[in-house]
């Protein structure tokens, strides 16, 4: 069965936020299903989604990962899978957990692995993942996702070292866009690429230094795409 993610009123600094990831990145509408999964440590960002998603009016259902299985997960629940069948639209608003070996990960591997469960769970046809040297990048292509990650650098070095790892595809950079669905809408129209759902992991940033990292699965439009 699925869960409630709030009982309690919701933290006002995270609902910009979902806001911007449900109306702007996800445009979710009125008739389309959705399926949020998230667990106890983002319960609070999981609960703004969904006041979101009522606002809005779809069908959804949410689920918190330990209550379907104990974690680290080695397979997705059942129950979820199932529920993402029937759903138009998901996001993965949960942290993984690495057990004994979270103390010897890097920043990037921490993240990568972040990336794999999400893309285990969220389809996209493409990873948009802006970096400055590269090391995000990288330990993403490590995993050899199903998908080719978009990687685009302010460092032509940074460029010219991550076209040697697997599966991505290095795009020089001269100045951070405002919005980085409409730079994607953009660069899949340019480059003849088909393309709906764009999986962002971003993080600092020349223009924003004390960004955290975050994932979001951006709608393209359509006819742009």
């Amino acid at each position: 069965m699925p869960d409630r993610a709030y009982h309690h009123p919701i933290d006002p600094e995270l609902l910009p936020g979902a806001h911007n990831a449900i109306h702007t990145c996800l445009r979710l509408k009125p008739q389309e299903r959705i399926t949020i999964i998230t667990d106890t440590v983002t319960r609070g960002i999981a609960a703004a989604l969904q006041s979101e998603v009522e606002h809005v009016g779809s069908k959804y259902s949410l689920f918190v990962l330990e209550h379907h299985a104990r974690r680290p997960l080695s397979h997705m629940p059942e129950p979820i899978l199932q529920d993402l069948a029937l759903s138009q639209v998901s996001i993965f608003a949960a942290q993984r957990e690495f057990a004994q070996q979270a103390t010897t990960m890097s920043r990037g591997d921490h993240m990568a692995s972040v990336v794999e469960t999400a893309l285990e769970t969220v389809p996209c046809d493409l990873l948009l993942v802006p970096t400055r040297g590269g090391a995000v990048a990288r330990a993403i292509s490590r995993f050899k996702p199903p998908v080719w990650i978009v990687a685009p650098s302010f460092d032509p070095a940074a460029s010219q070292n991550l076209a040697f790892s697997y599966g991505v595809h290095p795009v020089d950079l001269l100045e951070e866009p405002d919005d980085w669905r409409e730079w994607a809408t953009r660069w899949v129209r340019e480059n003849g690429i088909t393309a709906e759902r764009v999986m962002l992991v971003a993080g600092p940033s020349p223009r924003n230094p004390k960004a955290n990292q975050r994932i979001e699965l951006m709608r393209l439009d359509a006819h742009h795409s």
